[in-house]
């Protein structure tokens, strides 16, 4: 029976060495000076007991441990292994010189964070102290030598890490003061604005202040030239406050546009076709609509539009360019459509009048002219952000025999995509004029405004609509649905 002979506790200032280039195991290679020292053992089968210490010389070489002990009257011989973990293994006889008997002994440990303990088992043993001490003096220079290594290479981190700290600092001292400069110039800024905006007020109210004059001696004139030049200097003075009043809305609004929104407008691009019917084959011919397609497609151009115009389009003319128009949209488009020539409503819905129609029935309708509510699909079916559709039509009845169901000037469409803004030239069942210069009256305001800095779509239908009514004395009035979610300005502001 097996008993334990002790624990041996081993100190190692070193185990491996930087730059060990063997198998796992080498870095445990190399000569020990081991030095025993028992506190006792007792003998099993004399109950002799000895206190006893020594020294030796033990190897390990390629993971292969060795130990050789003499001392008077016995001695240790045995062999073993160590692996890469540290693990040992052990086996040999411990001799007996004064009655020449052997007795075999075995040794197991594993060196843990600097030290070795093992336990050795001997047959006849059965008790025992000892402590086995593992040095290697040479192994203090190569610790040192380590240690040096370890301690410049830490330094050299702490230096790059202190310069990449210092840089980072030296980034964010910069771009707070940038932030800083920047909030100082936009407050400058904001506070230029309202005091324009305070002046531009002050003109306002003294130009309202001169209409009510004017108004006053138009009502006391006592010829009628004073009246005439009462309503000459009226009408300029409303002129004059209309620039103002668009004046004061640019400055405000100037301020008031969200970064992320403008960010996105100028990221869509903006897709646009333009159609302009003129040269009708069997209905009367209208004078304008090349003017006005070529004037809008001019000012689309100059506001960052792709255009596609098409003039004095038949049906299959029309009905490709929408399909090809429909097929360039995408949810990152602004898409618009424009038309300017004659169109019709029957049972509802509006159709767009190509130049070769040859319509004598409302049966004939379906076939002969384009649907409006075509290009309205192409925009659900795209889901952009921003759908326009303006519509200058209706300038006269070009179907008068056509009277059961077709209704005089254009319907209103009940529900169109979101995102959607329509602007008809002329209220629902009203006819819209073809003017008397180079353009319609709505394509004439239309132009005036359409480039104007800073002004939200829905403000620059509003002031097409003043200049439309003021023109043709109430007569027309434009017609805008909207579905829109979202802010679009034709002109990007800077």
């Amino acid at each position: 029976m097996r008993q334990t002979l002790a624990i041996l506790a081993a100190t190692v200032s070193a185990i491996a060495t930087a730059g060990c280039q063997g198998p796992p195991s080498d870095k445990f290679d190399g000569e020990y000076e081991m030095v025993m020292s028992c506190g006792y053992f007792t003998e099993r089968t004399s109950g002799h007991r000895e206190n006893f210490g020594f020294n030796t010389v033990s190897s390990v070489r390629d993971g292969k441990l060795g130990l050789s002990v003499e001392r008077p009257g016995f001695d240790w011989r045995g062999g073993g292994s160590i692996d890469a973990d540290g693990n040992i293994r052990i086996a040999g006889t411990r001799r007996q010189k004064t009655l020449d008997r052997s007795v075999a002994f075995e040794t197991e440990g594993r060196f843990r964070s600097g030290r070795a303990d093992l336990i050795v088992v001997v047959d006849t043993i059965s008790e025992s102290n000892c402590n086995l001490h593992v040095a290697k003096a040479s192994l203090d220079a190569a610790v040192s030598a380590v240690a040096r290594q370890e301690m410049e290479k830490n330094r050299a981190d702490i230096a790059a890490a202190e310069r990449s700290l210092e840089a980072e600092r030296q980034r964010v001292t910069a771009a707070l003061a940038r932030a800083t400069a920047e909030r100082e110039l936009a407050a400058r800024d904001i506070a230029a604005a309202s005091a324009e905006r305070e002046r531009m007020t002050r003109e306002l109210a003294t130009a309202s202040d001169e209409r009510q004059r004017i108004s006053e001696a138009t009502l006391n004139a006592k010829n009628q030239t004073e009246v005439e030049e009462a309503r000459r200097q009226r009408a300029a003075l409303a002129v004059k406050i209309a620039e103002l009043e668009n004046r004061l809305s640019a400055a405000s609004a100037a301020r008031a546009i969200d970064p992320a929104v403008l960010a996105t407008m100028r990221s869509e691009r903006r897709l646009a076709l333009v159609v302009g019917n003129g040269n009708y084959e069997r209905i009367p011919k209208l004078r304008n609509p090349i003017n006005d397609a070529r004037a809008v497609s001019g000012a689309l151009r100059r506001l960052g539009f792709e255009v596609v115009a098409v003039e004095n389009a038949d049906y299959r003319t029309m009905i490709r360019a929408i399909a090809e128009f429909g097929n360039r949209l995408s949810r990152n488009s602004v898409g618009l459509f424009y038309y300017a020539g004659h169109a019709v409503q029957v049972r509802g819905s509006n159709y767009l009048v190509p130049v070769d129609a040859d319509m004598r029935s409302e049966a004939e309708v379906d076939y002969a002219a384009v649907n409006a509510g075509s290009v309205l699909a192409k925009f659900e079916a795209a889901r952009g952000r921003v759908n326009i559709a303006l519509l200058d039509a209706c300038r006269d009845n070009p179907l008068p025999a056509m009277t059961r169901s077709a209704t005089r000037g254009l319907a209103v469409v009940g529900q169109s995509p979101t995102g959607t803004l329509i602007a008809y030239a002329t209220g629902p069942n009203r006819l819209a004029a073809d003017g008397d210069g180079a353009n319609g009256l709505f394509t004439e305001a239309l132009l005036r405004h359409i480039e104007t800095d800073d002004l939200k779509i829905e403000d620059l239908f509003k002031r097409v609509t003043d200049d439309v009514e003021r023109r043709s004395n109430g007569r027309q009035v434009p017609w805008l649905t909207s579905s829109l979610k979202g802010d679009f300005y034709f002109k990007l502001p800077r």
